[in-house]
């Protein structure tokens, strides 16, 4: 998951260098940052979710015979 981020830090950052590289201004889209921003939002708490359940799993009571 860190390298996924790193990849997509450094994605971003080469968007940005491109464009204040061509005479613009460093402006990376707001809509890419709040989709990447989320994406890691949703990751960590996937991986949060997956760390919880296999230190408690669900035991269910055996049924009484």
């Amino acid at each position: 998951m860190g390298v996924q981020i790193l990849i997509a830090d450094i994605a971003f950052y080469i968007y940005g260098y491109e464009h204040v590289a061509n005479g613009h201004r460093w402006q990376i889209p707001v809509g890419a940052i709040q989709v990447w921003l989320g994406a890691t939002v949703v990751q960590i708490i996937g991986v949060v979710l997956v760390i919880a359940k296999s230190l408690f799993p669900d035991e269910k009571p055996a049924k009484p015979s």
